[in-house]
Order: C-alpha cells, then sequence, then structure tokens
C-alpha cells in the first residue's frame, strides 16, 4: 500500500483542494494562466450536504420504541427521554461526537472512495485540583487536594484517515479480512507513554523505540494538506520525531479452531509489541467502512477525484487557453 499512500492519496487531496501540479507555468510565457476548476470539490462538497441534511435532519435522529405492560402515559414520557438522551450524545463531542466524525468519514468516501470510522472502547481518567480551604487571608494559604473523576468510558468514534488505514486491497468486505488494521502515528510523548496505555507493553521496547524514530518529517499526504496553510511540521527535533505502530486485528486457526487476535507490531525493526485475544464481545472489531462506489474486485471504492479529473482538466485547460 506504499504507493497507494505516497502517490496516489495526496493526488486525490490535490485534485479535491484544486491546486495545479506546478506552482507557475512558463509556457506560453512566463506567468501563464494556471487555474484549476475545482469541479471535484464542488461536487464533493455538494453531495456531503445532501447526505448529512438525510441523516441529521430528523428529530429525534433515533426512534425509541416501547414494549411491555407499562402504561401509555409513563411510556411516552420514558420514550421522549430515551430518544433526547440518545441525541445528546450523538451531538456531544465529549461522547460519540457523531455528527463531525460522520461528516468527516463520508467526505472521505465520496472524496477518495472510501471512509472508515475506528470506534475503540475507552476508559480514561483525569485529576481535577479541587480547593478545599484558605486564601481568605494572607494567613491562610490556598489547600487543595486531587479528585479522580473518569473522563472518558464508553466508544469513542473517530474517523480512520484512509493514508493510515492498513488492509488487503484484494478483498471486497472488511469482515472477511485476515488481516486488518491502522497505523498508530505518534510523538516522543505518546511513546514515552504507552506503558500507561497498555500493561502489554515492555520498557525494553519503549526505550528501544525512542532511541530510534520512525521518520522526523510529515507524510506526503500530510504535506499536501498542510501546504495549502502553509504550515511546515518537518525537523529533526523530538517534536517532529515521528514512530508507526500498527494496530492490527487478524484470524489465526490452531488446531482446527479458529481465533481473533489483536497486535501491536513495529514495522521498521519487525519487532511484535504485544498480542492478545480480541476482547470486544463475539470477537467484533471497532471499524466501520463506507463506500461511494463499490467495487466487487476490491476493498477500495471509486470516489469523485478518481472519477472526475478528466472533466477537471479539461476545464481547466480550455479555461486557462481561453484567458491566455
Amino acid at each position: 500500500l506504499d504507493t497507494f499512500r505516497k502517490e496516489k492519496l495526496p493526488e486525490y487531496v490535490r485534485l479535491y483542494k484544486a491546486r495545479p501540479k506546478n506552482t507557475n507555468v512558463d509556457w506560453p510565457w512566463p506567468g501563464a494562466a494556471n487555474l484549476v476548476i475545482p469541479i471535484i470539490g464542488t461536487y464533493s462538497d455538494e453531495l456531503l450536504a445532501r447526505v448529512m441534511g438525510g441523516i441529521w435532519m430528523y428529530d429525534p435522529l433515533w426512534a425509541a420504541t416501547v414494549s411491555g405492560d407499562i402504561p401509555s402515559k409513563d411510556a411516552e414520557e420514558l420514550k421522549l427521554i430515551v430518544q433526547n438522551f440518545l441525541m445528546d450524545m450523538a451531538y456531544s463531542p465529549y461522547e460519540l461526537d457523531l455528527y463531525r466524525v460522520e461528516q468527516s468519514a463520508f467526505h472521505s468516501a465520496i472524496k477518495y472512495g472510501t471512509g472508515i470510522i475506528y470506534t475503540p472502547y475507552t476508559y480514561e481518567t483525569e485529576i481535577e485540583r479541587v480547593y478545599k480551604s484558605g486564601g481568605v487571608t494572607d494567613s491562610s494559604p490556598v489547600t487543595s487536594v486531587d479528585s479522580e473523576f473518569v473522563k472518558t468510558d464508553g466508544p469513542k468514534p473517530r474517523l480512520m484517515p484512509l493514508n493510515r488505514f492498513f488492509f488487503d486491497p484484494s478483498v471486497p468486505n472488511l469482515e472477511d479480512m485476515k488481516l486488518f488494521g491502522h497505523i498508530e502515528s505518534l510523538n516522543v510523548w505518546d511513546v514515552q507513554d504507552l506503558k500507561s496505555k497498555s500493561p502489554y507493553y515492555k520498557q525494553e521496547d519503549i526505550d528501544y523505540l525512542l532511541n530510534s524514530p520512525d521518520a522526523a518529517q510529515e507524510t506526503e499526504m500530510e504535506i499536501e494538506i498542510n501546504s495549502q496553510f502553509g504550515i511546515d511540521n518537518s525537523g529533526i527535533d523530538t517534536g517532529a520525531a515521528r514512530w508507526y505502530i500498527y494496530n492490527l486485528w487478524f484470524t489465526f486457526r490452531v488446531g482446527g479452531r479458529q481465533y481473533s487476535f489483536n497486535a501491536r507490531y513495529h514495522k521498521r525493526s519487525e519487532r511484535v509489541l504485544w498480542i492478545t485475544f480480541n476482547n470486544y464481545p463475539k470477537n467484533m472489531k471497532p471499524y466501520q467502512d463506507m463506500k461511494l462506489a463499490y467495487d466487487d474486485e476490491s476493498f477500495l471504492g471509486t470516489g469523485f477525484a478518481e472519477m472526475l479529473h478528466i472533466a477537471q482538466k479539461e476545464v481547466s485547460n480550455n479555461n486557462n487557453w481561453r484567458t491566455n
């Protein structure tokens, strides 16, 4: 998938953002017309608005039903409470944050053909510094205590960038793949913090990773995205260093019985950092894929960047010839 990540996807980004391949054109003279008409971007954003409107214009977002021997008056009140709760959880950026996540995933599917949502079950705690007493006079210093609270406990959907997704392109259905997952891009502080994220990480592996980063600059797709805003994250300082850990899900047969596993793998050093059994119920995989146009021969769908790039080039060339 290297060529797909390093060449195809950055080209799709350039086409969607309607940026010319060359900043300056010297033919038929220096400074000749070099405009790209945003055909792909226009159609992609219009379809995205239609899709999101078709899903989110309804109230309630999810319709609850009531069963059992609940009195009709109480049933309607209970149904309303459940529906409002589901709406709050869907919209809240601290809970499911579904509007933003779905918009990003549908946009990816429309532009590039495929969108991926990753929904891990997340449990996170933080320390809140709580005032206890003091501070009224100079002789009574302020005292406070640490109070731990649960910040996240449940599914946390987020967009999985297509250039970070790892898959078998020859298998059309994600559920039929024997091996897939995604590449986690970590900075130096993320690597130092790995052990607190999972007890399976060994300190010797963390020390090895810290001594040898995988990269000190952005990927090709990140460069293509950030260049529009003049953002440059390249460099050799610790903040720019990146490590790429593969979060893999796969099935394996042992003694005629099929098991499901989850593993962390560092590709450059060929180190298996750890492997466990899949700990989700019924061996569920925390991914959902969506396509603009399905292809029975490949996992990748076909998006507007692929469908419309010839039309965009034709319209842009005609416009530039007329301007010249």
